[in-house]
């Protein structure tokens, strides 16, 4: 009896090892391991993975079931969870033909393109730290039974024989400059065929650089009978596609001993395989999951199969000890909220037990915005977009060990205008609603989706201000009679006397619109011509370049021309750049301006290119030969585009009409 005792209370001791010594299962591993959030978020969640999906709630089904009305509680919960802890978010799915909103099916062309880039653009603003987004699901076969309506509506073949899939994926890099971008679908490790199938949809979308992972959903109704030569067979071949693998919604199913024996034979296989990056668990609380006996945990206690996987990830190499420096964020205070244009110190301790420190770089997620190549480390970081962000410190010693430290959250804001005694700092986003007071009470916002279109087309928001200079008749508004002369004023803080290029968000429904702004009663743009976009609802940004400022708190005041009104969205104000000069001209010079279609720069040489939007996000970047060619997906606008050869080097601005 005395030596039972003694066996049980080992056995009690070991467990306590394995729940108390180990924080997420994959902390300083060289992948993580995450899982998926429903209705709640388990209360050990943050003890076990560092990657969070959201089960439903990402998908545009769950989200705009109703066109013009967005739903974003259970994606809401499943990003905070992962920014506050600085964990991986998985967004899934931009685009599934099996939960999707079924108002979508009798869209045309034009305006089904028109509401898919409305929800891209929705999800960017909301979430601007996605690290992946499974932009396309289950595009192969039959596997999603409304794929077919994406394909007919949004491009069909076409010459590449995936036209469709290329535009999707244009929109979400240009949407998603910053975020991995995953082709998803399932039945792959069981049909080597079907691999096969994918590989062809990746290499047309891997030659235009537009996507970043190989996603398989490795259910287990395709995996749990497979040996693990037959699935590195297939892992080999998804790898041939030479972009990372990303195993999506992993389960296992089976009585105690089964899924534990299938875990014990699949996982590692997965894990191991060098082009797989990372692994997503679907579920992993008994009863809770899609598929039955694939739960992990029963009961609040571990099945077998969840105490052989916390064994093998306590026993994978840690990466966190390897002769890297040392890295801590000590500014900003985690949670920190700052307004746009205020500058905001971000600082950080590094050290290097075997050597020294060379740089501390700072980031925003995958955004560098500074490097520090001595202590103290710090920066000062101006924020132009509003946005909840993610900073960490990377610290590289001299060896070329780097090291990242935790994140911190930080929120910046848009100001709300004078009447709480700030005013609008310049460069930034200035939105439309925020202005002081308008001219004769004609100028208000108008939150009433789709009011001048039948049928209703949801395309306004509560961000959208209409320059009115109608006359009110009887309770309502005479469009036939229009005086000129109605403005909206704004109280705004240059911060710095200089050149700046000008953004207005606009849409009107009739021609010879023009605004004009003063500062402080000066002209700084006089009739700017607003285009017909034949429809209220119809957006497009106008560009003035090189608008002379003076530093200060000043009165800025937009008035519209003598015809009829125009609706504003926003007013955005960037740095002008100062372009290189006699560099690359010959070239430069072959280059349309404005350009309309497809357009190419005959460069001649290897070169590398940087492609920035009005607001200066990246929109695609890469390197080529001889030349560079841009493509109808480019959205009306202007755009700024780096290049960068061996000799020389220059940045150019052209309009997309």
């Amino acid at each position: 009896m005395k030596n039972l005792y003694i066996k049980l209370v080992f056995l009690f001791v070991a467990q306590l090892f394995v729940y108390n010594t180990e924080a997420q299962l994959a902390k300083c591993k060289e992948k993580y391991l995450g899982n998926i959030v429903a209705g709640y978020v388990p209360s050990n969640y943050t003890s076990l993975w560092n990657a969070v999906t959201a089960e439903n709630g990402c998908k545009w089904g769950s989200i705009e079931g109703t066109r013009g009305t967005f739903r974003w509680t259970d994606a809401d919960r499943a990003y905070n969870l992962a920014v506050q802890n600085g964990y991986e978010f998985r967004y899934h799915a931009i685009i599934w033909g099996s939960q999707y909103p079924t108002w979508f099916q009798g869209l045309s062309q034009t305006d089904s393109r028109r509401e898919v880039e409305e929800y891209m653009q929705a999800v960017a603003t909301r979430y601007p730290q996605i690290d992946q987004i499974d932009v396309l699901n289950e595009n192969l076969r039959t596997h999603a039974p409304g794929t077919g309506y994406f394909r007919d509506q949004l491009g069909g073949a076409g010459s590449t024989g995936y036209d469709w899939i290329v535009w999707i994926f244009q929109r979400a890099r240009y949407y998603f400059p910053n975020a991995k971008l995953v082709i998803n679908d399932y039945g792959l490790e069981n049909d080597q065929s079907a691999i096969r199938e994918q590989l062809q949809v990746i290499k047309v979308l891997t030659d235009r650089g537009l996507v970043d992972g190989f996603g398989t959903q490795a259910h287990e109704f395709n995996i749990n009978t497979l040996s693990a030569n037959a699935l590195k067979s297939s892992l080999d071949l998804m790898a041939t596609g030479g972009i990372p693998i990303y195993v999506t919604e992993l389960d296992i199913s089976g009585d105690d001993n089964t899924q534990r024996s299938r875990y014990e034979t699949l996982f590692p296989v997965y894990w191991n395989h060098p082009s797989v990056a990372g692994i997503s668990i679907w579920g992993y609380v008994d009863g809770e999951t899609w598929k039955a006996n694939t739960g992990l945990i029963k009961n609040g206690n571990d099945r077998p199969a969840m105490t052989w996987l916390r064994q093998y990830m306590a026993g994978r190499p840690d990466v966190c000890n390897t002769g890297a420096p040392t890295v801590s964020l000590t500014a900003p205070a985690t949670n920190t909220s700052i307004e746009i244009g205020t500058p905001i110190t971000i600082s950080a301790t590094a050290s290097d037990a075997n050597g020294s420190v060379s740089k501390v770089e700072f980031y925003t997620g995958a955004i560098l915005i500074g490097t520090d190549n001595s202590a103290p480390y710090s920066i000062s970081w101006i924020p132009t977009s509003s946005g909840n962000y993610s900073i960490t410190a990377k610290a590289t010693d001299n060896e070329g060990n780097t090291k990242t430290s935790d994140s911190r959250s930080i929120t910046v804001t848009i100001p709300q205008g004078p009447y709480n005694n700030t005013p609008h700092p310049i460069p930034g986003t200035i939105q439309a609603e925020e202005f002081d007071v308008g001219g004769n009470n004609s100028a208000y916002f108008d939150d009433s989706p789709g009011s001048e279109v039948t049928p209703t087309i949801n395309y306004r928001t509560n961000e959208d201000v209409d320059i009115e200079t109608c006359t009110d008749e009887g309770g309502g508004y005479n469009v036939g009679y229009a005086t000129s002369g109605e403005w909206l004023e704004y109280t705004v803080n240059v911060t710095a006397t200089g050149k700046y290029d000008l953004n207005l968000r606009v849409a009107c429904n009739g021609a010879n619109r023009t605004i004009s702004i003063t500062m402080d009663g000066e002209p700084i743009a006089t009739n700017i011509t607003i285009p017909n976009t034949a429809g209220w609802q119809t957006w497009q940004t106008i560009t003035v370049n090189d608008i002379e400022l003076t530093a200060g708190q000043q009165i800025m005041r937009m008035t519209i021309g003598a015809q009829d009104y125009v609706n504003l969205n926003y007013i955005s104000f960037a740095a002008s750049l100062v372009t290189g000069e006699n560099l690359l001209d010959n070239a430069i010079s072959q280059f349309p301006n404005p350009v309309f279609d497809h357009s190419v720069i005959e460069i001649n040489e290897v070169f590398e290119y940087s492609l920035f939007n009005s607001l200066g996000t990246l929109v695609e970047q890469g390197k080529g030969t001889n030349t560079l060619s841009f493509d109808n997906y480019l959205i009306q606008g202007t755009y700024l585009i780096k290049i960068k050869t061996t000799s020389s080097e220059k940045t150019i601005r052209f309009i997309k009409l």
